[in-house]
């Protein structure tokens, strides 16, 4: 008899059907995500929100250096993807990794469109790096 093998959950990687060097690049986005906001409490969060505070501009130099090497090595795979990162699919990343900080992010229109503003400066200072 010949047993079936289980199917594994997958990831968000996965489900975007990329490749390796992808998923490599994709990693590194979404753990330079985690690294840069993962850096405040709720309560700061909001108060760096409230103050206009600029992510990309409190980004390490050492994670802006990593993102750079990525860039390098995978870069046709890393163009190939790129366009399908958003908005939304950041929101979802921190809602699974920072889901105190996604509460704060989503708590008002202000916020989301606070957000939305740094992603899309992310997305363009990377595209520069």
């Amino acid at each position: 008899m010949i047993k079936k093998r289980k199917k594994k959950n997958k990831s968000n990687e996965d489900i975007m059907g990329l490749g390796f060097a992808e998923q490599i690049a994709l990693r590194t986005i979404r753990g330079i995500l985690n690294g840069t906001i993962g850096q405040f409490t709720p309560e700061q969060l909001q108060n760096y929100i409230n103050q206009n505070g600029n992510l990309w501009g409190d980004t390490s130099e050492g994670m802006k250096k990593t993102i750079r090497t990525v860039k390098n090595q995978f870069y046709a795979h890393y163009r190939k993807f790129f366009s399908q990162i958003n908005t939304e699919l950041l929101f979802e990343w921190l809602k699974q990794d920072q889901t105190k900080l996604y509460i704060v992010i989503t708590a008002s229109d202000r916020n989301r469109a606070w957000f939305d503003q740094q992603v899309k400066t992310f997305l363009k200072k990377i595209e520069e790096t």
